[in-house]
């Protein structure tokens, strides 16, 4: 998947992350997300960022791709809160996620650093059932 920086904003946005002059966009600043942090240093342009996608939506083993983008170095790590990683691929891992019974969602939590130690998860949610 090529970079997008309309999701990159929709993610930094929704995180609450600083959203800071991309092209003619106003800048704009939120308070600081519980996750989506980068204790790392990145020397990049861009922040260290993570999307993640899950589905289909209330099946018992569901998909979730995380892709990776910005960040600083020549490689990312994926690690999975309970994916069972698929595969992997430069910016993106793919792993499947199983729905607890009886559960309507779940949150799957994805973390990835870059070859700099730079580092942010994404919390996505599983939806598992449909009442």
């Amino acid at each position: 998947m090529k970079f997008s920086p309309i999701r990159a904003l929709l993610t930094l946005t929704a995180t609450g992350a600083m959203v800071a002059g991309l092209g003619n966009l106003p800048t704009a600043s939120a308070a600081t997300p519980s996750t989506g942090n980068s204790p790392g240093s990145s020397t990049s342009a861009w922040p260290l960022g993570l999307y993640v996608t899950c589905g289909p939506n209330y099946e018992p083993t569901q998909t979730c791709v995380a892709e990776a983008y910005g960040g600083s170095g020549t490689g990312y790590t994926f690690t999975w809160e309970t994916g069972k990683v698929t595969s992997t691929s430069g910016t993106v891992s793919e792993a499947t996620v199983n729905c607890p019974e009886n559960s309507g969602y779940r949150y799957e939590t994805v973390g990835v650093t870059d070859s700099n130690n730079a580092y942010t998860e994404y919390q996505a949610q599983v939806w598992c059932s449909p009442w």
